[in-house]
């Protein structure tokens, strides 16, 4: 009777770890810059299958919520650096408007509409707690009721779905921001 719910909550979390595995891997040198430690780092090598993994795991549960959540975080990571090359050699707005067209076709408008705005009020909710944490000035009201907007147009397009992706969020965060995750990837 729960089972769909169950599967595409662990869809979810799964691609969650993913795309937050993946996003430690790009940000590594920024992160041992500032001293944050990663799974990414602590995983070493080991991380990028790690990702790919959880992403398999993902798809496998339900390909079109762990699909088009991964494809919509690869879009707006790359649109947050328009101009800047990519390792293929194409400029991030290129890669990222290719992965928004190929999420339209392969997982039609609704469904990368409703993750595409998710994944926008996740990564508005994140800069707002990363800014004020780190107090910068920036406009803190105008963030929140842009991650208001977007999170009221996420609910609705898509309510289960994104009510899970902010429950699986919290497990993500949890597992992926604590020190005591550098003791599952200690050396033998």
């Amino acid at each position: 009777m729960y089972w769909p719910i169950i599967k595409s909550f662990l869809a979810i979390f799964f691609a969650g770890l993913s795309i937050k595995l993946m996003d430690d891997i790009l940000d590594d040198r920024e992160d041992k810059t500032i001293g944050k430690k990663t799974w990414a780092q602590a995983a070493g090598r080991g991380a990028v299958p790690y990702a790919l993994l959880a992403l398999f795991l993902a798809i496998m549960l339900d390909w079109e919520r762990g699909g088009s959540l991964f494809l919509a975080s690869y879009v707006i990571g790359m649109g947050s650096s328009l101009e800047q090359k990519e390792g293929i050699g194409l400029p991030a707005w290129l890669e990222s408007a290719t992965g928004g067209i190929l999420g339209l076709v392969i997982f039609g408008f609704p469904v990368m509409s409703s993750s595409l705005t998710v994944i926008i009020s996740i990564d508005i909710m994140d800069d707002v707690i990363d800014r004020y944490s780190l107090e910068t000035s920036f406009n803190l009201a105008q963030n929140i009721c842009l991650f208001i907007a977007f999170l009221c147009l996420s609910l609705a397009l898509d309510f289960e779905k994104t009510l899970l992706t902010f429950l699986a969020l919290l497990p993500v965060l949890y597992l992926m921001e604590r020190k005591w995750s550098e003791c599952l990837f200690r050396p033998w």
